[in-house]
């Protein structure tokens, strides 16, 4: 799987448990759309990302360090 692909299904299940989340909590409206306004700005925001053989690869690394 291309890391564009892997992001993109990470981000899929990422918007769908918070969505869930947000639908299923007994808060009023109000609070609900505050929670989705909060993970829409999250998602906003811009991370480095690259290979994912070579990020697990760095990972397992530092963990032997």
């Amino acid at each position: 799987m291309k890391a564009d692909t892997c992001s993109a299904a990470l981000h899929t299940q990422y918007m769908n448990k918070h969505v869930r989340i947000a639908s299923d909590d007994d808060e009023p409206r109000q609070s609900q759309a505050r929670k989705l306004a909060a993970v829409r700005n999250a998602l906003t925001y811009e991370f480095p990302t690259g290979d994912i053989d070579q990020i697990l690869s760095e990972t397992e690394v530092g963990y032997r360090e």
